[in-house]
């Protein structure tokens, strides 16, 4: 008995750690959804472009296409240029311009008079600076770039000029991708085209009004799945009693070989009576996450699938939007990169200003995505405001502060909304396993509320919102459901009617031959009554019975067996057989129904 319960002690652990692994995956896998959802929309893949000169130029094409290789390699890295940090692309562009970003003093909120005619003299500093950076290795041959006035003079005049530059620039332009969605990108266009309508019908133009609609439109569409779902309940809830008969049947017995040969018996009776646990459990679960992933793209990128514009455009509004004033861009700081519901919010009625992009330095179509952008912009962006608080931005420990709000206002509804839908719908009997049952559902309880408020302060407050308001209306329809379709209750005599019907099977099994096994003998340690070959007694030589010396095991055998043994002698006797659940008290398991319903 003790190695018994040493193993079904195991057998807890195992679960808990296996319940938690597959938490923690789950928890991985939706974050990296979600957190990558246009995580390099500012990115762009830059290729040396043309590098054609003419006679205006003093450096060759191959000199130029050799620097503007050197600096597609240092894309992913960034330097202070003064009291900015940017890329040398970016302050290459800045130099052509005619701004000196390495003066010291700079600073991009507030820019001197642009020089554009000393371009070449300021891009031969942001070089120069690149070279000397500790952060950035910058392999270019600045003699290169120079000439020497005179011989023998420390006075260094540049080879390099505007032309040089222009060519330059050109070269480390990126063309943007306007061409049309793929399959899936058509599918959520049509579907944001829906809650773009919602948002200016139902919403009258606010964003988080719009979304209390759109979160009961989606729950609406799963209505289906979720009346199949509480079917399934209710038909294992139904089976109930023949699971806790066959419980029952090796009630006291912890070992894992029980608990496997109980398992194996239930998923039997429910091949029997047709039943599927994946259609009552995983099957909807995942069907909802089909669903609801896409539907966070869409909430998060209103300018990909709300106005309508491609992917390619809403990342080069991105990258426009962030790049410094001295490069032309807006200069905007975004907390997230994820999607443009953030930008839309910090634009709000300044959207002249991304007018800009059509002469962009960074693209080379720049013209092309300013005309896809300017209808869709066109037709009015959401209103992401309520009461004079920006929904658009990141919840943060400072302004504004009512956003964090959110994140608690998270905690608190997924806390709950899995408490009551763990209430509302059936709970299988775990018998030994409830240890690791009720670990594991601890566990989800507050790992995956702590989760979403890890997810709010990574995007903006409006999504949020939106997470919260689906929670309650599908809380509150699993609510509705249940009253609609409730679960099954039983009494005590639906058990032992169950016991009986076990019973009365087990009676017509076949049975092995007689003299394989010693009927009297029904060890708690072995689940099918292994064959125990009966053993004839030693004779003395004289005709007598040799006296047995009793073994060490003598005790246990008799502790363990002995009560068995009696009672199984008695049945033989005449007496009336006990039934498998008389002196088992099923309030417990009655009340455990109540509690599902």
């Amino acid at each position: 008995m003790r190695f018994a319960k040493r193993t079904a002690g195991g057998g807890i652990m195992k679960a808990i750690l296996s319940r938690g692994v597959l938490i923690l995956a789950v928890l991985v896998f939706v974050g990296a959804a979600l957190t990558g959802c246009s995580g390099n929309a500012a990115k762009h893949t830059i290729a040396v472009g043309d590098c054609s000169t003419t006679a205006e130029n003093s450096l060759d094409k191959d000199t130029i296409k050799q620097i503007a290789n050197e600096i597609v390699e240092t894309q992913g890295k960034t330097m202070a240029f003064g009291s900015k940090e940017m890329n040398v692309h970016t302050a290459i562009v800045a130099a052509y311009n005619g701004y000196d970003v390495t003066a010291e003093g700079f600073n991009d909120e507030k820019l001197p008079e642009a020089q554009p005619e000393r371009a070449n003299e300021f891009v031969y500093n942001v070089l120069a600076a690149a070279d000397a950076s500790d952060k950035i290795e910058f392999d270019i041959d600045l003699v290169k770039l120079t000439d020497i006035a005179a011989e023998g003079s420390d006075e260094v005049v540049l080879k390099i000029n505007n032309e040089d530059v222009k060519v330059l620039v050109g070269a480390l332009q990126t063309s943007v991708d306007t061409s049309g969605a793929d399959f899936l990108g058509t599918i959520l266009h049509w579907i944001g085209v829906a809650f773009s309508w919602i948002i200016n019908t139902l919403g009258f133009g606010s964003f988080i009004l719009g979304s209390l609609f759109f979160a009961i439109l989606v729950e609406i569409i799963m209505l289906p799945v979720s009346i199949k779902q509480q079917k399934n309940n209710r038909r294992q809830a139904l089976l109930r009693p023949k699971e806790m008969a066959i419980r029952k049947k090796y009630a006291g017995r912890n070992d894992n070989v029980t608990m496997q040969k109980v398992q194996t018996e239930i998923q039997e009776m429910y091949q029997k009576e047709g039943f599927n646990p994946m259609t009552a459990g995983c099957l909807p679960m995942i069907l909802s996450m089909i669903i609801i992933l896409p539907l966070y793209y869409i909430v998060i990128d209103p300018v990909q699938y709300i106005l309508g514009c491609t992917s390619g455009v809403s990342n080069a509004l991105i990258t426009f939007a962030t790049a410094p004033h001295a490069a032309g861009g807006l200069g905007l700081a975004l907390r997230s990169n994820n999607g443009t519901i953030e930008l839309l919010s910090l634009l709000g009625d300044n959207l002249e200003s991304v007018a800009g992009i059509e002469s962009f330095a960074f693209f080379s179509n720049g013209a092309d995505v300013w005309g896809i952008l300017e209808p869709a912009l066109a037709k009015g962006v959401p209103d992401f405001s309520v009461f004079g608080v920006n929904f658009g931005l990141i919840p943060t420990f400072g302004e504004p502060w009512v956003l964090l709000a959110i994140p608690v206002l998270t905690f608190v509804v997924y806390f709950f909304s899995m408490k009551l839908s763990r209430k509302m719908s059936y709970q299988p009997t775990q018998a030994a396993n409830d240890k690791a049952t009720g670990c594991s559902n601890g566990m989800m309880d507050v790992m995956m509320p702590l989760f979403s408020v890890y997810i709010t302060f990574i995007v903006p407050a409006a999504v949020g919102v939106y997470w919260i308001f689906k929670s309650i209306i599908s809380t509150l329809k699993q609510f509705i459901m249940s009253k609609v379709m409730p679960l099954p209750k039983f009494t005590e005599e639906d058990y032992k009617a169950a016991e009986r019907e076990l019973m009365g099977k087990e009676k017509k099994k076949p049975k092995k031959p007689s003299g394989t096994r010693n009927p009297n003998v029904r060890s708690l340690h072995h689940i099918d009554d292994e064959d125990f070959i009966v053993q004839k007694p030693e004779t003395n030589g004289h005709g007598g019975v040799k006296k047995q010396t009793p073994k060490a095991d003598a005790p246990e055998q008799q502790t363990e067996d002995a009560p068995e043994s009696k009672a199984e002698n008695s049945e033989s006797a005449g007496k009336t057989k006990t039934s498998l659940i008389d002196g088992v008290n099923l309030k417990d398991d009655k009340t455990e129904t109540d509690k599902n319903d």
